[in-house]
């Protein structure tokens, strides 16, 4: 009696298969982050203002103690010391003598403003840039030696101001649990982040993989089950942390051949076999015939149906060819199937 060959559903596998010609199984596991604290130069300021300090006529100054620096009076090469004068309100530093400013911070400036008939010697520092028009010091130092030139003669200092460059803590916001969206060839096309969808995803590195050792920067073509990976790059100073896509899959196709697969479950063994045959092969046939061999045993299975499609752990293979179709046929066993083969021939 002649057999009609019969066209069926894609045959799925309902296994963990996790070796073989197929692609086995994979996972994926969840990226956890907190808050980053980042830190930025930001600058501080304060300033000094000597008349306010309670100083008597004409009290010799020698130090000054302010929140975050010490300014520091000396005679130098003068055999007069610094005083403080009423008249100017001001600190006479005379030729010679030296003013220090000093701190455990940076210090990027330092800005002197002097009393009513100053005078005019020179000033000179130890380090840094000091612009006399300005009256202003910059740079980036710890502490900063002003001398008065000369041997006569005498400047009124009134105030100073240091101006500090500190680290400020500043909050990112973590991605970690944001939505990343997906186009259709799997390309990131946006990442929502709360309220806020962002769209131009310059500011991030995107990375495809398996698992969370991702590196791949272009989406996937392989057959295979994937995340897209959104990282903020250098560059990006509002956003911290990684996020995670919902995992998609990569289907695939099976040329012409055939493919083994192998699976554990419920204390059995199982092999399962996909031969992928050109219509050509069958036509005229009535059936096919599974020849399965271990060691001295073989036994065969009759078949008049073939797929053109194949599932495995949710990937769907289909055939390369559309002039092929897939014949399929699983081997279980409690005990060892290693050594098993199958053949595929056509009555």
């Amino acid at each position: 009696m002649k057999h009609t060959w019969k066209k069926a559903a894609v045959f799925t596998l309902a296994l963990a298969l996790v070796a073989g010609g197929l692609p086995a199984n994979v996972g994926g596991g969840g990226l956890f982050g907190g808050t980053a604290i980042v830190a930025n130069a930001v600058e501080t300021s304060e300033t000094v203002t000597f008349s306010e300090l309670g100083y008597d006529n004409q009290e010799t100054v020698e130090s000054v103690e302010a929140q975050n620096c010490t300014i520091t009076f000396s005679r130098g090469t003068n055999s007069n010391p610094p005083k403080y004068y009423n008249t100017g309100s001001a600190i006479r530093v005379y030729g010679g003598n030296t003013v220090t400013v000093s701190s455990t911070k940076d210090i990027s400036e330092i800005r002197l403003s002097f009393g009513l008939s100053d005078g005019t010697n020179d000033i000179t520092v130890d380090t840094g840039e000091y612009d006399s028009g300005e009256a202003t010091w910059t740079g980036n130092a710890k502490s900063v030696e002003f001398t008065v030139g000369g041997t006569k003669g005498h400047r009124k200092i009134a105030s100073v101001t240091v101006v500090y460059n500190e680290a400020a803590t500043v909050s990112k916001t973590n991605i970690s649990t944001a939505t990343v969206t997906l186009a259709a060839d799997n390309s990131v096309s946006s990442i929502t982040v709360g309220e806020n969808t962002i769209t131009d995803l310059s500011g991030f590195d995107i990375t495809y993989g398996t698992d969370d050792s991702h590196t791949a920067a272009t989406p996937p073509t392989a057959a295979g089950k994937y995340y897209a990976y959104v990282t903020p790059n250098s560059t990006n100073t509002d956003y911290e942390g990684t996020a995670k896509s919902a995992q998609f899959i990569v289907n695939g196709t099976l040329a012409d051949g055939k493919y083994e697969q192998y699976a554990t479950k419920d204390g059995k063994n199982y092999t399962r076999f996909v031969f992928v045959k050109p219509k050509s092969e069958i036509a005229g046939k009535n059936k096919g015939v599974f020849s399965a061999t271990l060691g001295e045993t073989t036994k065969t299975f009759d078949t008049t149906t073939y797929y053109t499609g194949v599932t495995s752990n949710g990937i769907h293979y289909t055939v390369a060819d559309e002039d092929s179709v897939m014949f399929v046929v699983t081997v279980s066993s409690t005990g060892s199937l290693d050594g098993l083969t199958c053949e595929l021939d056509f009555e």
